[in-house]
């Protein structure tokens, strides 16, 4: 599925968060604001395609970030490149949790207090359609290549629609306890991050059983996402450490743990650089491609990074859960370049969109 505008957060999100929050890097979801820049939720962008999407990966310039305001029950439209608010979504909102785009562009808000997942046409502030059956208290919202929906749900299930559909396909429920994130791998294997369970399952395309449990070294997975070679990076806030995992394997390739601590949203950049938001010490690392060593440091205007997202030309932006901001970084950058505050009230995920 696509990747989304590199918003990550998770969300579980390059959660999704994006446009079809948290899959493998194929096309990214949702879109950034600038040129090209890799594929996703998925990141790269990271998880394929990612929920708890509170990351997205950006690869166009033609989009507006998308801000969820837990605080306010409100998500917020920014113009491209400027702080100026666009519009404010309220109708149908309730404590917003996670957000995705699908193919047609179609905004969907994942409402945590609501048990409702709300549609929007593009550009539009009134409701295209809700979805409610099989939903409850939902954590995070991801796309697969066919356009079906997963919601994950805090009642231990996993829900799938079929494109445009109020009711669910099917229902997953093997294996899930605190379903945090979710992701869509090359093939279409689907990831739930279980943070009770202290496990990251993995479904066939269709499936509704574990083909795949890992748990070697998963400490309270939070957020989840995917590399340009398939591997899976998963964020223990637990354990305050990051995993990451070859494609099929259950142990861990490496462990990061220098700079990370209590991470709650991961992304990957077009050239595989690794972001992580630390809720613990208000600070966002960098790690180059492959590697477990701290690059940088990002840590003015931070506080509570809830959730993530990389602009095509490697604008980093950062949902600041404490002081109700998101602040922009230049690429490479740790100094605050741009600082949206209006309308914004507990952002806890973000996405880029139209």
């Amino acid at each position: 599925m696509r990747i989304p505008d590199l918003a990550c957060r998770v969300l579980g999100t390059c959660a999704a968060i994006a446009t079809a929050a948290g899959c493998e890097p194929q096309t990214p979801i949702g879109t950034p604001w600038a040129a090209p820049q890799m594929q996703a939720n998925r990141p790269v962008l990271g998880e394929a395609n990612q929920s708890r999407s509170n990351s997205s990966l950006d690869l166009t310039a033609n989009t507006n970030l998308y801000v969820a305001n837990a605080g306010s029950s409100t998500i917020t439209v920014y113009s491209r490149g400027s702080t100026k608010l666009l519009r404010t979504i309220s109708h149908g909102v309730n404590n917003p949790w996670a957000l995705a785009f699908d193919t047609s562009s179609n905004l969907y808000d994942a409402n945590n207090d609501g048990n409702t997942v709300t549609v929007y046409a593009p550009g539009k502030t009134s409701l295209l359609r809700t979805i409610s059956q099989g939903v409850s208290g939902p954590q995070a919202l991801v796309f697969d290549g066919s356009a079906n929906l997963y919601v994950a749900n805090l009642n231990n299930t996993v829900t799938v629609y079929a494109k445009g559909a109020l009711k669910p396909l099917r229902k997953i429920s093997k294996g899930i306890l605190g379903p945090e994130a979710l992701a869509i791998g090359r093939s279409g294997y689907l990831y739930v991050a279980n943070d009770f369970g202290s496990t990251v399952t993995e479904y066939p395309p269709g499936g509704t059983s574990p083909a795949l449990t890992i748990s070697k070294g998963i400490n309270g997975p939070y957020a989840l996402a995917f590399d340009g070679s398939s591997n899976l990076y998963v964020a223990n806030a637990g354990g305050s450490t990051v995993t990451v995992y070859a494609r099929g394997k259950t142990a861990p390739l490496r462990t990061i743990s220098q700079g990370v601590s209590r991470p709650d949203a991961l992304c990957l950049d077009g050239s595989g650089y690794l972001y992580v938001a630390n809720v613990a010490n208000n600070t966002v690392t960098v790690y180059p491609p492959g590697q477990s060593t701290l690059l940088r440091t990002v840590a003015k205007g931070i506080s509570q990074p809830d959730a993530l997202a990389i602009g095509s030309l490697g604008y980093l932006y950062v949902a600041n859960g404490a002081n109700n901001t998101v602040t922009e970084y230049g690429p490479g950058g740790t100094y605050v370049v741009r600082t949206f505050s209006k309308g914004v009230n507990f952002p806890h995920a973000l996405a880029f969109g139209p």
